[in-house]
């Protein structure tokens, strides 16, 4: 059964590069359509997108027994990673969700994107020692913005969107509320035990071998990335995004915790 879930694992990475929604830097982008067999793909990118993929193929890398080939996808993925971090010089190493937040264009769901990717890096940290230091140090960093940030409201603990102003926004929502709660718990990563149960399941308890630089982008790539727009929303019917397809390596993953 494991085998299956590896086997299409590495078949949608395949398809994904072959197609263009991973670009060979592992940047990720948000989807294609089929009207036009895939040809064309949104070069939007969302951080919850970007990180499952880095989640899915920690997860991988650790069942491999660290094999060269999901270890390297891992790293890319984390490296790729600092276009969500950084939106200015004076808030280094804070993330962002820069295809909508700057400009303040983020809908609901989008508000929230930033929680999974605080929640995947802390689970992909357990998984691949090598990226341990480098997401705690982006962890760290970003909790301590979205704790000034959850400083609204009648009691002083409503968490505003943007934790790169150095306080509360003034947006508010559950997205706004998630994404803080995972970004500060997500430090407490390493006082659970990783995923998994089985004999079968191969979670690493090696120290890290080479570490990972902690990812930079300076300055931060607010244009390049793009901009959410009118007609540009991810739920189009025919459309193929990156979340639909890596789906197979979460189902992976969740067969791989309960196995």
């Amino acid at each position: 059964m494991i085998q299956t879930y590896l086997d299409w694992a590495s078949k949608s990475w395949d398809w994904m590069t072959a197609v263009g929604l991973v670009d060979p830097q592992y940047n990720v982008f948000d989807g294609t359509q089929d009207s036009t067999n895939c040809s064309q793909v949104n070069e939007v990118s969302f951080s919850y997108t970007h990180g499952m993929l880095l989640y899915g193929s920690a997860a991988l890398a650790n069942y491999t027994n660290g094999s060269a080939l999901w270890t390297a996808r891992a790293t890319g993925l984390l490296r790729a990673s600092a276009r969500f971090f950084t939106p200015y010089p004076n808030a280094s190493l804070v993330m962002f969700e820069p295809a909508c937040e700057p400009r303040g264009t983020c809908d609901v769901d989008q508000a929230s994107f930033k929680a999974y990717l605080a929640r995947w890096m802390a689970a992909a940290a357990q998984l691949v020692p090598d990226l341990t230091d480098a997401i705690t140090t982006l962890l760290q960093h970003s909790a301590l913005a979205a704790a000034a940030a959850c400083s609204g409201g009648a009691r002083n603990d409503t968490c505003g969107q943007k934790w790169y102003v150095g306080g509360f926004d003034g947006s508010v929502g559950v997205g706004q509320q998630l994404s803080a709660l995972e970004v500060v718990q997500g430090l407490l990563i390493n006082r659970r035990s990783p995923p998994g149960v089985a004999s079968s399941v191969h979670i690493s308890v090696a120290t890290a071998s080479t570490p990972v630089p902690v990812p930079t982008a300076t300055p931060s790539p607010l244009v390049a990335v793009g901009e959410v727009s009118a007609g540009m929303g991810y739920d189009v019917p025919g459309r193929w995004g990156v979340g639909v397809v890596f789906a197979v390596v979460a189902v992976f993953v969740q067969g791989y915790a309960e196995h």
